[in-house]
């Protein structure tokens, strides 16, 4: 049997988002028969459930202790992991290509591959991080693959770079992880005050400019019921960001009332929420 390849996954950390939880999936649900994976994070652990489930999956993983600024020790560390584990796929998200780029075209790694997380003028980052990608993806100079989640990022990377025929892999998830659990539902409804009858609408993501919740409110103020109708907004925030007071201003526009605004509580699921709106 032929050995494994060795895939690293390079990404700053493993703090609940959505590239991170990415990342866990492809970790635990890469062919141990072809594959070999080992997470590498560029700052120092954090304690997240994500760490704790790329551990149980028996892949290896490294914590390179970066701050707020570009650091050549983290180079020098993740320099040395190349050179250990040679890999075959190096697979960079989010900043994690600024210090792979140069690795990766030194240890002549087979396959490069960055997966665009974000709108590619959101992504490109100042300094560093905008000459890696200018080279990597205008000039393509180190046959990085940029590969876009959404057609909208897709298209970005095309207009910011020139970059004729970017791959689309839209984000998806292992299903049965999110099987329906009626049990949960329920008693997560009871907790919460939400009639069994009633159909909750729910959006997780930071608020962010990009996830662009003001549409999503108005647009829910405008549907028309017969049954009572939820809209939940999950993500980490503060009222007091832009984007999330500009949330709140538009509920109240649209006549939806806030339940908890301005405070986090969690939910059987373990995640923190920031609002809920109802229509009715």
């Amino acid at each position: 049997m032929p050995t494994p390849q060795v895939v690293f996954q390079i990404l700053p950390s493993l703090v609940v988002g959505g590239a991170e939880r990415l990342v866990v999936h492809l970790v635990e649900h890469l062919s141990r028969e072809r594959f070999s994976p080992v997470c590498i994070c560029l700052e120092s652990p954090l304690g997240t459930h994500y760490e704790a489930r790329v551990r149980a999956s028996g892949a290896p993983l490294y914590f390179l202790g970066k701050g707020a600024r570009a650091s050549g020790s983290v180079l020098r560390q993740l320099s040395a992991l190349f050179r250990q584990y040679r890999p075959a796929v190096v697979h960079t998200h989010i900043i994690g290509l600024n210090y792979a780029y140069p690795l990766m075209l030194s240890y002549r790694t087979p396959a490069r591959v960055h997966t665009v997380h974000n709108l590619a003028q959101r992504e490109m980052g100042v300094r560093v991080g905008a000459w890696v990608r200018m080279l990597a993806f205008r000039y393509r100079l180190g046959g990085v693959v940029p590969v876009a989640v959404a057609d909208k990022v897709r298209a970005t990377i095309q207009q910011l770079y020139g970059y004729p025929d970017p791959p689309l892999i839209p984000n998806g998830i292992p299903t049965d992880e999110y099987a329906p659990d009626p049990d949960t539902r329920a008693q997560w409804r009871q907790a919460h005050g939400i009639e069994p009858r009633a159909t909750v609408l729910t959006h997780i993501g930071r608020f962010a400019i990009q996830k662009n919740h003001a549409l999503l409110v108005e647009a829910f103020a405008q549907v028309r019921a017969d049954a009572p109708l939820y809209l939940l907004l999950v993500g980490r925030a503060s009222w007091r960001m832009p984007c999330a007071s500009r949330s709140l201003r538009w509920a109240c526009r649209s006549a939806c009332a806030f339940w908890a605004c301005g405070r986090m509580w969690r939910t059987s699921y373990g995640r923190r929420m920031c609002s809920c709106c109802r229509r009715g």
